[in-house]
């Protein structure tokens, strides 16, 4: 059976590969903050829990939207699934239906 849809394929390898980027640039982000606040960086008081809080924030969102491209991404693919299946349903049906009609005929000879 044709592979109908290649667009949308391709829609949704580019969402999950842009969640997958921006995963990890919340986890760089994350580390690159660590890093910092062990190698003695930071501003006043305050400092090393101003970049912590804003690196586990930035990963925070990073991670939300993550998950939500990646969702978008699969959702694609299950409704492309979805259309496969019900397209071979259908099919396999008419091929079913056909072969019912001709056992009839058969019958009333």
């Amino acid at each position: 059976m044709e592979r109908r849809f290649y667009v949308l394929r391709v829609v949704s390898l580019l969402f999950k590969v842009f969640a997958f980027l921006l995963l990890i640039v919340g986890l760089a982000s994350l580390v690159f903050a660590l890093v910092r606040i062990v190698g003695g960086g930071g501003n006043g008081d305050f400092g090393h829990w101003a970049q912590i809080g804003g690196a586990v924030l930035l990963f925070g969102w990073a991670f939300g939207e993550f998950m939500v491209l990646y969702a978008i991404g699969e959702s694609l693919n299950v409704l492309m699934a979805i259309e496969e299946n019900t397209r071979a349903s259908s099919l396999r049906l008419s091929h079913l239906a056909a072969l019912i009609t001709r056992a009839e005929n058969i019958a009333e000879e």
